[in-house]
């Protein structure tokens, strides 16, 4: 077992550590943890149901098609809209 004086030396690096994480904390320069992970998710679904609405909307659209060059380009405008409606979230 430690010495008191080394004891109460690590209790306070680590009340010192503490206090200046809730310091940081209160003036912004640090985010919860959850948050982040539980925004990345919800970014991430986002990105997922958009691009997996494409087939959908554009399906009618693309059976009527028979110029390759057309289609592709549908294609893309497409995801490109789906990808652009992300960078606006």
């Amino acid at each position: 077992m430690p010495p008191y004086s080394q004891s109460r030396a690590i209790k306070e690096a680590y009340q010192a550590r503490l206090s200046r994480l809730m310091y940081e904390e209160k003036k912004g320069s640090l985010i919860n943890a959850d948050e982040v992970k539980f925004e990345a998710f919800r970014r991430a679904r986002m990105a997922r149901d958009q691009i997996l609405a494409v087939p959908d909307r554009i399906a009618p659209i693309l059976a009527a098609e028979d110029d390759e060059e057309q289609i592709r380009e549908i294609l893309e405008s497409e995801l490109r809209a789906a990808l652009e409606a992300l960078t606006n979230v």
